[in-house]
């Protein structure tokens, strides 16, 4: 099967509005996803302007935890996104185990809470985050998907401006169970109906269990409007007391009870997850984690260079990789791009897939010899990382605060 220039290599998923491909751009020779719209929605305009509205909604967010679109096209009748091809699991499926360990949740829900900044900061809600529209790659890097019910939301009450992404004020869009209430309810949402959304999630990351249950979709919806979920040690007993705080705020049914960003809620789940840090096992410490990688990488150069390689690719992805994730979660990423560059010299094509997501800064190239170092705003005591000598080479940088 060919659409344009996409040749379709099998199916991956299905929703209510469309069905999702794996295929190949055959122009760039890159692996894709491709998501078309069910011929019956194609006829109908509401449908078929929420499709083109996820493409674009997408395409004008630049984030490493927010799924690249690369083109919405037309062929032969059948109307398409194509978009960057993520290697994980939905997060719905991995939950269909069991919950997530805290420390997981907690960097889960900071990758998350961190890509909703960047979207609401450009005036983008979501408006259906749940398990099903989150993907983890082999790396633990998490990936929001779908837009299709995205709308551009009013910078200010005062403004009277009307954009083509705004649906009608009665409208109900999303997914029942992770609604807020003023979405369930019609009425006017903001960002923080993605908040209380991610806060639905949070809790099923903790505890396995949807927060707001319902046999149907108006007993689910009701659930919302009406029902607070049972307490969090009441299903997760090693649960830290302050995430029943940081839940019941997220979870608010009273908009302006909850938190008003995105920012503000990572920056509690962080606050947390610095806290226990302390106590994950010994193994998982950078300090301890990174020396044991590096001798598992020398010992191997005994072996013949296919198995050595191999081992090499399966330690890095296994071990390093999620590392590296953990620390650009935990806002350390001075050590999450050390780290990456220490690993660049075993697997440089995993690395550069990996800085894909990162950010390409510029530099001032004044004084012309000047030598240029990076820091983390967060970590006060913590060094300078020197990048070189000006003029610098292209690099791309973990997302996050850096004095120059």
């Amino acid at each position: 099967m060919q659409l344009s220039h996409y040749r379709i290599e099998g199916e991956i998923g299905r929703g209510g509005m469309g069905v999702v491909y794996s295929a190949t751009d055959t122009r760039l020779g890159r692996a894709v996803a491709i998501k078309t719209l069910h011929p019956e929605a194609s006829s109908h305009p509401d449908r078929l302007r929420r499709f083109i509205n996820e493409a674009r909604a997408a395409s004008a967010l630049n984030h490493s935890n927010i799924v690249t679109i690369y083109d919405i096209e037309e062929s032969g009748g059948t109307s398409f996104i194509a978009m960057e091809f993520v290697d994980g699991d939905p997060l719905d499926r991995l939950l269909a185990r069991g919950p997530l360990p805290i420390s997981t949740a907690l960097e889960y829900a900071m990758q998350v809470a961190s890509a909703l900044e960047a979207s609401h900061a450009s005036g983008i809600l979501h408006r259906d985050i749940k398990p099903a529209n989150l993907i983890v790659t082999r790396a633990g890097i998490v990936k929001i998907l779908d837009f299709g019910v995205a709308k551009l939301f009013e910078s200010a009450p005062s403004t009277d401006t009307r954009t083509a992404l705004l649906t009608g004020p009665a409208a109900v869009l999303g997914t029942p169970a992770y609604m807020s209430p003023e979405q369930a309810d019609g009425r006017p949402v903001d960002a923080r109906t993605d908040i209380f959304s991610l806060g639905c999630v949070l809790y099923e990351m903790f505890t396995g269990q949807r927060p707001f249950a319902g046999d149907s979709t108006a007993r689910a919806m009701t659930a919302v409007l009406r029902d607070h979920p049972p307490p969090l040690r009441s299903r997760r007993p090693d649960a830290p007391r302050v995430l029943q705080t940081i839940l019941d705020r997220a979870l608010a049914k009273d908009p302006s009870e909850r938190y008003a960003s995105a920012a503000s809620l990572r920056a509690d789940l962080a606050a947390v997850l610095r806290r226990i840090g302390t106590r994950e096992p010994l193994w998982r410490r950078p300090a301890i984690l990174i020396p044991a990688v590096m001798v598992l990488l020398v010992a191997s150069a005994f072996a013949a260079w296919q198995g050595m390689q191999a081992r090499r690719i399966r330690g890095l992805r296994q071990q390093v990789l999620p590392e590296i994730g953990r620390l650009q979660a935990g806002e350390r990423y001075v050590e999450a791009f050390r780290l990456a560059r220490d690993a660049e010299r075993y697997a440089p094509d995993e690395i550069a897939r990996l800085r894909q997501g990162w950010y390409k800064p510029g530099f001032v190239l004044e004084p012309p010899d000047a030598d240029v170092a990076i820091k983390n705003y967060l970590d006060v005591s913590g060094d300078w990382q020197p990048l070189g000598h000006l003029p610098l080479r292209a690099m791309a940088l973990p997302v996050g605060d850096y004095p120059g």
